[in-house]
């Protein structure tokens, strides 16, 4: 993981919000960077893809409200982004994820965040987590129903990408 203080402010910022979370057996800055790394493999690096993946989990998994994200200076976009990848209330995960797949795919810059978040997760869970990555494996035909856009070039490869690491 890279030092705390080598990182920039907003992914300081992030992590802090997480406080003590943990991802698995690893601080949640683990997890943070692992997607930011997905978005910078396959070439997504502007500042307000980097934010949006430093950030998307702010919303679901911390007690700081959007308001505090635009006090410290995210631009509205990617709070908007991370808005758009934030479950919405639901009793099960199907419900939950009902709600929010359409959220995701009105937002470019959540949708690009949430599609690293997942190949991320699908990368963790298929090495240490075999129920988790089963999840993803039930989930995708209904990721892909909601998200999936053939028309849509920039995201093929994160797309092929995730697809390939289904396959099996």
């Amino acid at each position: 993981m890279t030092p705390f203080h080598q990182l920039p402010w907003y992914a300081q910022w992030c992590v802090l919000a997480h406080g003590d979370q943990m991802y698995g057996d690893q601080p949640y800055q683990f997890h943070l960077e692992a997607v930011v790394s997905v978005a910078i493999e396959f070439g997504f690096t502007s500042p307000h893809v980097l934010m949006t993946c430093w950030g998307h989990d702010v919303g679901e998994d911390t007690k700081k409200t959007r308001s505090d994200m635009l006090y410290v200076g995210f631009p509205v976009p990617v709070v908007d982004g991370i808005d758009a990848v934030t479950d919405e209330p639901g009793e099960t995960r199907a419900e939950r994820k009902a709600k929010t797949l359409p959220k995701i795919a009105a937002n470019r810059l959540g949708l690009i965040a949430k599609l690293c978040d997942r190949i991320a997760n699908v990368r963790q869970s298929k090495a240490t987590s075999p129920k988790k990555y089963a999840t993803y494996k039930y989930e995708h035909a209904e990721f892909v129903r909601v998200l999936y856009d053939a028309s849509d070039v920039e995201l093929a490869p994160l797309w092929a990408h995730l697809n390939s690491l289904l396959a099996d």
